[in-house]
């Protein structure tokens, strides 16, 4: 498996360098990511630090679009403002998205390994979704929620309860900042 695993790995850290160079990677995971590469075992695949995210949504997830996302925390005046923006008669969700993470090992042992020690930092949703043709790790963060906001147009909620949820997605933001911090550190030791 060794130069198969190294060409393998070979063009996942290709990808994810030009992804960078286009901007196109979650400032906030790079960190996080950098560390898991550092592994000669392992090699991450795609990531998402988290994000609040407006969807506009027609039938289900499959029709549903992004019509504002944010990495980082904002705050209530430039969300209200977005929102205000809204011009179509489609349901409108906010979501607080969590940490998502894509990792491939180079065994199954390999992966065992980083499993563990997520866990013992406190990721809760984790594990190998597929063993051929390689390893591969989804790990997923626990600080979400989705719920309407706007339909036909119309608010469903009122501004006061928007601002204690938007505080609430903050939170969000930070508390999955605080868990890639800690996998960052410990997978640098």
């Amino acid at each position: 498996m060794g130069s198969d695993w190294a060409l393998f790995r070979k063009s996942k850290l290709s990808s994810l360098e030009e992804a960078t160079g286009k901007g196109l990677v979650d400032e906030e995971a790079i960190p996080l990511v950098s560390a898991i590469n550092a592994n000669p075992s392992l090699v991450t695949s795609s990531s998402c630090a988290g994000r609040i995210a407006l969807l506009s949504v027609d039938e289900g997830k499959a029709d549903a679009t992004f019509f504002a996302k944010w990495h980082q925390p904002i705050n209530f005046s430039e969300f209200k403002k977005k929102l205000e923006s809204y011009k179509s008669e489609k349901p409108l969700w906010l979501r607080s998205e969590p940490f998502i993470l894509h990792v491939f090992a180079e065994s199954t042992e390999e992966a065992d390994s980083f499993l563990q020690l997520v866990r013992k930092l406190g990721v809760k949703r984790g594990g190998i979704q597929q063993l051929t043709p390689r390893v591969f790790i989804e790990l997923i963060g626990t600080n979400s929620f989705s719920l309407p906001i706007y339909s036909g147009k119309k608010p469903l909620v009122s501004d006061e309860y928007l601002q204690q949820v938007v505080a609430l997605a903050n939170d969000n933001l930070e508390k999955n900042a605080k868990m890639l911090e800690r996998m960052r550190s410990a997978l640098s030791k």
